[in-house]
């Protein structure tokens, strides 16, 4: 876990020792249902111990909406994009449909779908039930994502989708495979449930912004 990397699940600076994450401050970037504030930037120790946060600190939180269907507030990126429609065996779970580029190949899993690309390139789409709050369930999965890294970098934008909380992380992670990989996610909060979309490769793989963007510029969440 993360020592003390969102004290608000802000952005933080340049930490090099083992097990530390370094992270940065972000330019939010134009896309449906995405706010274009960017967080700020504090900084921590890997000693420290992760304070608590109030949810209006959180960047991406924003009240819950109503139980009405938001497919028309969002949607994923146009073509040549390939929508993909991912849900899980949970009569309660939302449905969440993607973008991936034309040349991916996507199959089923039980917690949503995995998608591999050229070059090494690879992203997953899970959906999880989860008892926390938005603000609870982004930290949680920063946490869970550089855990187990020696050195990573984290930066993070609110990305509101649909109506629900979400936020885009994006950056390094190195020390849990042979080679260093860099990343990008996206991630909401629809009540009972996180949506993640996350994508990889290896650092300086060609195109991987280009494919990343596609799978993460847009999504259009279903309701039960």
């Amino acid at each position: 876990m993360i020592r003390g990397i969102l004290p608000a699940l802000l952005v933080c600076t340049v930490m090099l020792a083992p097990a530390c994450t370094r992270s940065s401050d972000g330019a939010a970037t134009a896309q449906s249902g995405q706010s274009s504030t960017p967080a700020t930037s504090s900084t921590t120790t890997a000693s420290a111990a992760p304070p608590v946060a109030p949810a209006d600190d959180v960047p991406g939180v924003v009240p819950t909406p109503g139980a009405s269907p938001t497919d028309e507030d969002c949607a994923p990126a146009a073509p040549p994009a390939v929508p993909v429609d991912v849900r899980i065996d949970d009569p309660a779970a939302p449905t969440v449909v993607v973008g991936a580029p034309q040349e991916w190949t996507t199959t089923p899993s039980p917690d949503g779908a995995t998608l591999t690309g050229p070059e090494n390139m690879s992203a997953t789409v899970t959906i999880t039930a989860t008892p926390l709050d938005a603000a609870a369930a982004f930290r949680g999965y920063a946490d869970d994502l550089t855990a187990k890294t020696e050195m990573s970098t984290l930066s993070l934008l609110p990305a509101e989708t649909c109506g629900f909380s979400g936020q885009k992380l994006m950056g390094m992670l190195g020390g849990t495979t042979p080679e260093n990989v860099v990343y990008q996610a996206r991630i909401v909060h629809v009540p009972g449930y996180l949506i993640a979309v996350y994508v990889e490769a290896p650092t300086d793989t060609a195109g991987f912004d280009d494919a990343a963007a596609v799978l993460t510029q847009g999504l259009r969440i279903g309701l039960p």
